[in-house]
């Protein structure tokens, strides 16, 4: 079995490491979610998002970055891109789709600094 091949590797604003991997934007996210064009976009929302909501598994975390967006077919719309973490070490791309409105699930962690 060969190494997976990664898209991108970014860094959250926790100092997180986040992986979007070829098969996950292939198999997944571009066939599942047409709506979303680019994974350029997946990167911003993960670097620079609006706010970071956190739930916790079993034996894993998962993230949910989101960031405002602008998509022509809907008039509000925030970009989630999931990512899961093992307790330890970097997070992986699970799924990004959009919302009308910000997800509420888990624990808000991480919220956009208000401007001054």
């Amino acid at each position: 079995m060969g190494v997976p091949d990664v898209i991108w590797t970014v860094t959250d604003p926790q100092g997180r490491p986040v992986t979007l991997l070829d098969s996950t934007w292939r198999d997944h996210i571009a066939t599942g979610h047409p709506e979303i064009r680019d994974h350029e976009s997946l990167s911003r929302a993960v670097t620079d998002p609006d706010a970071i909501r956190e739930e916790v598994l079993d034996t894993t975390v998962s993230r949910k970055y989101v960031r405002k967006a602008t998509v022509p077919e809907f008039s509000s719309t925030h970009l989630v891109v999931a990512a899961t973490f093992e307790r330890v070490g970097p997070g992986s791309v699970a799924t990004a789709y959009l919302m009308r409105r910000q997800p509420n699930q888990g624990i808000e962690i991480w919220k956009r600094p208000a401007p001054k």
